[in-house]
């Protein structure tokens, strides 16, 4: 899970390489795939935006946090995020 945490801001990006050909839109159809999740479809762009998500993202992508995450502790929304940013 860490692994796919971290590969979120890269793939926002337009980098691909981290993912997988079985869900990845881009692998699938590069020529024609767009971002469902972002403004006009189009790749994030700026080095201190990418900087500063991956920064952020780092702490989510901890084996602390992943255990926490991967049993997805609660099925309602609200008690999962604050069982996994409540520290210990």
């Amino acid at each position: 899970m860490g692994i796919a945490i971290k590969g979120i801001v890269p793939r926002a990006f337009g980098n691909h390489d981290n993912c997988s050909s079985t869900w990845c839109g881009y692998k699938q159809n590069p020529h024609n795939y767009t971002h469902n999740e972002l403004p006009n479809g189009k790749d994030l762009h700026g080095e201190s935006l990418q900087q500063a998500l991956q920064e952020s993202f780092e702490e989510y992508s901890s084996d602390t946090v992943t255990v926490k995450l991967a049993p997805c502790m609660n099925s309602q929304r609200n008690e999962s995020l604050n069982g996994t940013i409540q520290k210990p």
